[in-house]
């Protein structure tokens, strides 16, 4: 118990909280966030979104890196709880560069509440700054900063170099190869049905359309790897969405021995190992493209409305089966420069995202706070008994897992986060790569991990 108590204590550090929701996307920026900070003095904080929301009661005067607004969940239950306690907001939006038509995610995610509550707002790119200008209500410009996102800085030089085992593990495993990402969520949910109606229903528009033209996708991606397995020289990997359901194409795949559906901490290294990269408006296809390989994009009967155009847009793409077999199997170049614009205007890839996000979270607290930003912690010795029993029902909680009667979509989503070594190994990549010297990292709590010197 005592360690759990000694890693909360702030020692008279200012101390900057980091939620996860999806490990393979969020993760390695946050951790490289961390490690930057924490070299300049702060305590930080990176776990699963209900142990970082646990410390909001427990911290006074402390920092919240905020991943994108809910109208259900934010304002009650993170901005008011954050700025009771004296809490400073940065937001910095997950999800909020790809979107449909007429930009209505990007719209909804940009609500007042993000605006009246933020100290600092990142964004991804000028077209999102010039689509949330027109369209929202609240827009104060000294609040916004143009900095691009982290994961996309994690593909170029040096930091690409956190990636390389990993890759070169998978070029020997299964040599040349074809990635077919997919995002067919809303017709092949691991959840059900009956699940993302009561989980989505009041949160995305049109989704009975949604579920539809995700099952028109899904079956045309079916036929698509039956095709590449039968007519090209190469193993495909099936590497489908975090909340689809993966059992439904190893059961439909068991019998084709050169196709395999896997999914596991981080699709990046993937990229950079396949031969191919196949999507049908995914957000692998932006990654594909600024790591240099060009994504091949499969749309049959595309709706305009219900796909993302970003993706499509630096992608060759395929509306039939036969065309993207040919291509592939005239083995032409899989690498060229993605449409620059494209990358530029809605992704800022050619800005260092880290240390400006960095140096903007540092100067804004030691304007408003001061050079020797402190914070304060409250009921220690409540952290301490309720540290202790959280560990006991965690241990019950994974023997509860060995029997695979498990939250399948959770488990997914935090996929290696209660995996101390894993996690190590991430940091010390990072730390590595990096060259940041000094900083150390301890888990105090399942899936909580603080980050200081």
């Amino acid at each position: 118990m005592n360690s759990s108590l000694t890693n909360l204590n702030n020692e008279g550090k200012y101390c900057i909280l980091f939620p996860v929701e999806i490990v393979p996307r969020e993760l390695n920026y946050k951790l490289l966030l961390a490690i930057k900070l924490a070299s300049l003095g702060y305590k930080c904080y990176l776990g699963e979104k209900a142990e970082i929301w646990r410390l909001f009661s427990l911290l006074n005067n402390f920092a919240y890196l905020d991943k994108g607004y809910d109208k259900i969940v934010s304002r009650q239950h993170i901005y008011e709880k954050v700025t009771r306690n004296k809490g400073l907001i940065f937001h910095l939006d997950d999800e909020g560069g790809v979107d449909f038509e007429g930009s209505p995610t990007l719209i909804r995610r940009y609500s007042d509440d993000v605006f009246n509550f933020s100290s600092k707002i990142f964004l991804w790119g000028k077209n999102q700054d010039e689509i949330i200008k027109r369209n929202c209500a609240v827009y104060e410009e000294k609040k916004i900063v143009i900095s691009g996102h982290p994961r996309f800085q994690l593909l170029l030089p040096p930091y690409d170099e956190i990636h390389a085992e990993n890759s070169d593990k998978l070029r020997k495993k299964y040599g040349d190869y074809i990635l077919f990402n997919l995002n067919t969520k809303y017709s092949n949910h691991i959840r059900g049905e009956l699940f993302l109606r009561n989980n989505y229903g009041k949160r995305v528009a049109n989704l009975s359309d949604r579920i539809a033209y995700d099952s028109t996708k899904l079956t045309y991606n079916v036929d698509l790897i039956k095709a590449l397995s039968e007519q090209t020289k190469y193993i495909i990997i099936i590497r489908p969405h975090p909340e689809e359901n993966i059992e439904y194409y190893k059961e439909l795949f068991s019998a084709v021995k050169n196709v395999f559906a896997v999914y596991d901490d981080d699709v990046i290294p993937w990229i950079m190992a396949c031969k191919f990269m196949i999507h049908n408006d995914c957000t692998t296809a932006i990654e594909s493209a600024i790591a240099g390989k060009i994504p091949l994009a499969f749309n049959t009967n595309i709706s305009s409305t219900l796909s993302a155009p970003g993706p499509l847009q630096v992608s060759k793409k395929f509306d039939n089966i036969n065309s993207i077999i040919a291509h592939i199997n005239k083995d032409l170049p899989t690498h060229a420069s993605a449409k620059e614009s494209v990358l530029e205007d809605s992704f800022s890839v050619h800005l260092d995202s880290l240390n400006i996000i960095v140096s903007q979270i540092d100067g804004h607290i030691k304007k408003v706070i001061g050079k020797k930003a402190t914070s304060t912690l409250f009921h220690p010795i409540k952290y301490k008994i309720t540290s202790y029993i959280r560990k006991i029902i965690y241990r019950a909680y994974r023997f509860i897992r060995s029997n695979r009667l498990i939250n399948k979509l959770g488990t997914n989503k935090l996929i290696g986060l209660d995996d101390k070594a894993l996690v190590y190994k991430k940091y010390q990549r990072l730390v590595h790569v990096d060259s940041t010297k000094s900083i150390k990292i301890s888990n105090p709590r399942p899936k909580l991990y603080v980050i200081e010197k």
